[in-house]
């Protein structure tokens, strides 16, 4: 198995001690605000497991060991919850299932669980299949030109993610729904970023009004299409049916309207906005690499019809699997997850105090060089032994793992590979320049500059 490095087997968890983790220096920690993938990287060699680090008002552990990760996000959930710079997002997108939490979260996960069905999923490919066909038509039409990938992604995935939740088309609403959620994307990196709790000021401070005005207008657009569906009385089965039909096994109730606003806000931004950060890395990546793209078209050729694959088609559209979780491993969307333990804890021979935020350094777990080998390199191939993303290894997490695992994970991958294999099968794309690409850790993992490619057509 020359894909992955053997993973060492985890120590025993040993009664509580007060031993806490190695430290990082007050510089390193300064310096962090600048660069916090070198941060992060760096001091994963330093300490291979976990290190503290700490600054003004915000201290963590950051973890990159699976044992621990494994412990936090699995084994003893129950005592960690979203630390509380997430509470920014609820500015944005309410209380839905990502800044949910405790029993609140766990009734809305069971309520909306059903959404994501065969049947629904099934729906879902055939939506993605079409609208990728539209795109695909629309860039024939100009060939050779520098496009703006993350510009077609996001529009691509917001149309996807809008069909599939309200079975209308939001074409009036994209251009709105982007320059919301870029704006509010690039002043609550500041937020989450700088180590005070200033998102208790957003509502009071002048220079983060734009982020409440931000958040209104797109709860505004949701509102309206639900309120569209209920006047018009139409059932055509999407997913807005599911949520407006779904009840409490216990109380048999529904959701409340403001439950129903948050789950459909957190549906409709978050997973278009994570994936389509993930595509724009797919397809740097396999831009850059032609022998790549050659496995991929070839692939796609043999398997790929011209009018799209449902779920049976997608099993023979391996490597464009592949492709998708190797892109996801180098650049995951959500390169950290935070927590904070409730009550005292330990991570081996590790203290952790009731209070600690815990770090789970996803970006560090995917490049550690005891997990995977040559870890930097862009080898779909590795991708393709299923021990390599087995969640069970706690190692490969671009969907988190546990019980906060991503809903919509399936819902995902499928769309990723659709897209990477129609495009491939009608396309051959190169970088429109030789400037490099580097990731730039905000809320998300996006780039540092607009990813552009050639597409020529085949």
């Amino acid at each position: 198995m020359n894909a992955l490095i053997s993973q060492p087997a985890p120590r025993a968890v040993r009664p509580a001690t007060r031993t806490l983790p190695p430290a990082t220096t007050f510089a390193s920690a300064v310096a962090s605000m600048g660069r916090p993938l070198d941060f992060f990287t760096r001091n994963l060699w330093r300490h291979p497991k976990v290190f503290r680090s700490g600054l003004l008002g915000f201290s963590a552990y950051v973890v990159h060991h699976p044992a621990f990760v494994r412990h936090v996000l699995s084994v003893n959930a129950r005592n960690y919850v979203k630390f509380e710079k997430y509470r920014y997002l609820r500015i944005i997108g309410g209380n839905g299932l990502v800044t949910n939490d405790g029993e609140s979260w766990l009734r809305q996960r069971k309520l909306i669980q059903p959404a994501f069905n065969r049947d629904t999923l099934e729906k879902a490919c055939a939506v993605m299949c079409g609208e990728t066909a539209e795109v695909i038509d629309r860039l024939g039409q100009k060939p050779g030109a520098a496009v703006d990938v993350g510009e077609v992604m996001g529009e691509l995935a917001l149309a996807i993610a809008a069909r599939t939740l309200f079975s209308s088309d939001v074409g009036n609403s994209v251009s709105t729904i982007r320059y919301e959620l870029d704006l509010a994307q690039r002043l609550g990196n500041v937020l989450m970023r700088v180590p005070l709790p200033l998102y208790r000021a957003v509502p009071y401070l002048p220079v983060f009004r734009r982020i409440t005005r931000a958040a209104d207008r797109l709860r505004a657009i949701v509102w309206e299409l639900i309120n569209q569906r209920r006047a018009s009385g139409r059932r055509p089965g999407d997913l807005l049916d599911t949520l407006l039909a779904a009840r409490d096994e216990e109380s048999v109730e529904g959701m409340t309207d403001e439950q129903l606003r948050d789950e459909v806000l957190t549906l409709l931004l978050a997973g278009h906005e994570t994936t389509l950060l993930s595509l724009g890395w797919a397809f740097y990546l396999v831009a850059r690499h032609p022998h790549v793209q050659e496995k991929l078209r070839a692939e796609a050729v043999a398997a790929y019809p011209t009018g799209g694959v449902g779920i049976a088609g997608l099993e023979r559209l391996p490597y464009a699997r592949a492709v998708a979780r190797e892109a996801m491993r180098l650049y995951p969307p959500a390169y950290l997850i935070g927590r904070t333990a409730l009550a005292d804890d330990t991570l081996g021979d590790y203290h952790v105090p009731a209070g600690t935020n815990v770090l789970i350094n996803i970006y560090g777990l995917h490049r550690h060089p005891s997990y995977w080998s040559d870890p930097d390199a862009f080898r779909p191939e590795r991708m393709l032994d299923d021990e390599a993303w087995d969640p069970a290894r706690f190692v490969y997490l671009p969907f988190g793992a546990g019980p906060r695992g991503c809903i919509g994970s399936r819902f995902a991958l499928y769309e990723m590979q659709i897209i990477l294999a129609a495009f491939a099968r009608a396309f051959a794309f190169e970088p429109a320049s030789a400037a490099e690409v580097r990731p730039s850790p905000q809320i998300t993992l996006k780039s540092n500059r607009p990813i552009r490619l050639r597409f020529q057509r085949i």
